[in-house]
């Protein structure tokens, strides 16, 4: 079934990386079937040029029609001088309120060539992965009541309100799960959770610095009555390493120096491992015991049927 984007390019340098977006579609499009159509439609300030509306009625129907929107960059200093309903950056905002898009999700990631090139240092910064989820239509874009007001003593004063309701969390947390979901199908894949109540459970990790990952770890775990938990790291800051005593049964660790900065800079080689690296260090590790029926299956590789 044909899927319709509407392509709204925008303005500044939107025009022109969005063009580069569409080139890649119509690539995809004639050499491997991706059944797409495509529709363009001004939006910003090159849609108030021309309707004076950053936001054209037209350019939100079809967005609404859509079933995907690839949308450039708005706004620039020429029109910083319209009223705040007209600028570019208005229309941003309107399309996501129609829309109802509420979720942003922003993946942040390092790669290794530009390490050098952050300005925080290449051991802090090395394997940045994270996915930061964004609330978008509620809190202080949209809550109400909003404006400036003159003060009795003849003073300005501008005000805004921050507001959530308890739908608006759940759902952005729903969608957070979503994620968190699909990540560890990427991981997991058809393997199922191990059962570890009454077992002893390892947690190791190549170091831990604040150790607020390692620690939502331990509580998950708790849940699942581990006869013990044992923490495990070639070094961590004392600071933590006292905390994690209390939380876990044990913890052990090289090195528990007091100054701390960052976990690299006690590694001579602290270069990151890949999602593919792990997927398949992971898949080598459960296919050990044949009889387990964790064990992995035979997979292709090149052609090559392998076990």
């Amino acid at each position: 079934m044909t899927k319709k984007i509407a392509v709204l390019p925008g303005d500044g340098i939107g025009p022109e990386v969005v063009a580069e977006a569409v080139k890649v579609l119509h690539c995809l499009r004639r050499d491997f079937g991706l059944d797409v159509e495509l529709e363009q439609a001004l939006f910003g300030g090159a849609a108030y040029d021309a309707y004076g509306s950053p936001l054209p009625d037209s350019t939100l129907a079809l967005a609404k029609a859509a079933d995907a929107v690839l949308l450039g960059a708005v706004g620039g200093p020429k029109w910083e001088p319209l009223d705040i309903a007209l600028r570019p950056e208005k229309a941003l905002l309107m399309l996501r309120s129609e829309l109802e898009l509420f979720a942003n999700l922003r993946p942040a990631l390092l790669y290794p060539q530009l390490a050098e090139a952050s300005s925080l240092k290449p051991e802090v910064v090395s394997g940045l992965d994270i996915m930061i989820v964004r609330e978008l239509i509620g809190g202080i874009y949209f809550g109400q009541p909003r404006g400036v007001r003159t003060l009795p003593s003849g003073e300005r004063q501008g005000y805004n309100t921050l507001v959530y309701s308890e739908s608006e969390i759940e759902r952005i947390a729903a969608r957070e799960t979503q994620e968190l979901e699909r990540r560890e199908q990427v991981f997991r894949a058809w393997r199922p959770p191990l059962d570890v109540e009454g077992k002893t459970v390892v947690l190791v990790d190549d170091g831990i610095a604040t150790g607020a990952s390692i620690r939502v770890a331990i509580a998950a775990l708790r849940q699942k009555r581990p006869a013990e938990i044992v923490v495990a790291a070639p070094v961590v800051p004392l600071s933590t390493y006292d905390r994690l005593r209390r939380e876990a049964d044990d913890v052990i660790c090289v090195h528990a120096p007091k100054s701390f900065y960052a976990i690299g800079e006690f590694y001579d080689d602290f270069s990151q491992v890949t999602d593919e690296e792990v997927i398949e260090l992971l898949r080598q590790a459960s296919s050990k015991d044949p009889k387990d029926p964790r064990a992995a299956p035979p997979h292709k590789v090149d052609g090559e049927v392998r076990t």
